[in-house]
C-alpha cells in the first residue's frame, strides 16, 4: 500500500549495498494497438519505511537495435499514488519491449526507496467502440 491505499502491481528497490543506482524490469514484448496509445500506471513509495527523498520512476522502450529510449520520468514520493503516463503513439502497431525503472535519484540516496508501480496498462488515447450489442424485439 501507498498512503494506505493498496493497488496491484510491482515492487522494486534500487541497489544500496556496495553502491547505488537503479533497478529495472522488462515487461516483455507487447503488440501496441494500431492507434494513438499510451502507457499508464500509478507510482509511489510503499508504506512503512524511514523518510525517503523519493524515487525517480522511468519508462523505457527497447528498440530492435538494442537502443534504449526513455519515454517518461516522474518523481514518486511516500504516502501518495501519482499518475504516470508515457506516449507510445510513435510506435503504434509495432511490437515493442518496455522497461520500468526505479532510480535512487540525483542525491544517490536509497533510504526507503520502496518503489511501487501499480496497475500498469497500455491504453488508447481515445475510447473506441469494440463491438455493439443489438437488442432483439
Amino acid at each position: 500500500s501507498v498512503g494506505g491505499v493498496s493497488r496491484p502491481g510491482y515492487f522494486m528497490h534500487p541497489p544500496y549495498t556496495g553502491g547505488v543506482g537503479y533497478t529495472w524490469a522488462e515487461l516483455g514484448e507487447v503488440q501496441l494497438p494500431d492507434a494513438p496509445c499510451h502507457f499508464s500506471a500509478y507510482i509511489g513509495l510503499r508504506d512503512g519505511g524511514d523518510q525517503s527523498d523519493g524515487v525517480l520512476f522511468r519508462l523505457q522502450l527497447v528498440e530492435d537495435t538494442g537502443t534504449i529510449r526513455t519515454l517518461a520520468e516522474a518523481q514518486g514520493v511516500q504516502r501518495e499514488w501519482r499518475a504516470f503516463r508515457a506516449d507510445l503513439t510513435q510506435w503504434k502497431g509495432r511490437r515493442v519491449r518496455l522497461r520500468i525503472v526505479a532510480d535512487v535519484g540525483q542525491a544517490d540516496n536509497s533510504t526507503a526507496d520502496w518503489a511501487c508501480w501499480a496497475e500498469p496498462a497500455i491504453r488508447l488515447n481515445e475510447p473506441r467502440l469494440i463491438t455493439s450489442i443489438r437488442l432483439l424485439p
